[in-house]
């Protein structure tokens, strides 16, 4: 973030983090130099459907309800009347999907932990006792990952989908 009120008004960055309807998003749009407080507002184009700009702090915030690519122009205004303006993007994706397990099983011959389930995002991570650990395939449903001498007893495996949806955590024996 850029330091305030030292140098002329300005603002940083060209593109917003992106965000998902239904997901709530916050994202502080920054500022710098000029004579604080500053004024802000969208001058041109439009935030997506279901965002907001707060006019005293530049945050961007709500809960998206479309996905697209919106463009639009924040401008932001100093107490000494300077004026600064910059265009953003923000991308909107589709929906977040929360992963479910429905079934996790080890084979200890070959060491091999099965997590049946659904919406497993081809990017997600496995989580096995709250640790991150390597999948060999995952095909959306079935994800299988290769944990040769998991100690007898209780074990927990949880689906993290990007965007940081985790499943609910199954806990499987180990014999």
């Amino acid at each position: 973030m850029l330091v305030v009120g030292v140098g002329p008004l300005s603002l940083d960055g060209t593109q917003l983090p992106g965000g998902a309807v239904g997901t709530a998003y916050s994202h502080q749009v920054g500022a710098g130099g000029g004579l604080p407080p500053y004024v802000w507002q969208v001058s041109a184009g439009g935030l997506p459907p279901g965002l907001s700009l707060n006019a005293a702090t530049g945050l961007v915030s709500g809960t998206p309800t479309r996905t697209g690519t919106f463009s639009f122009t924040i401008l932001v205004k100093d107490a000494g009347s300077s004026t600064t303006a910059r265009d953003l993007q923000i991308l909107i994706g589709p929906p977040l999907v929360m992963p479910r397990i429905s079934s996790a099983r080890y084979k200890s011959g070959g060491g091999k932990l099965i997590v049946a389930g659904e919406n497993f995002d081809p990017a997600a991570i496995l989580l096995l006792d709250g640790v991150q650990v390597s999948i060999r395939s995952n095909d959306g449903s079935v994800i299988i990952s290769k944990q040769p001498g998991l100690a007898s007893g209780p074990h927990q495996a949880r689906v993290q989908n990007p965007g940081g949806l985790v499943s609910d955590p199954v806990v499987f024996m180990v014999n």
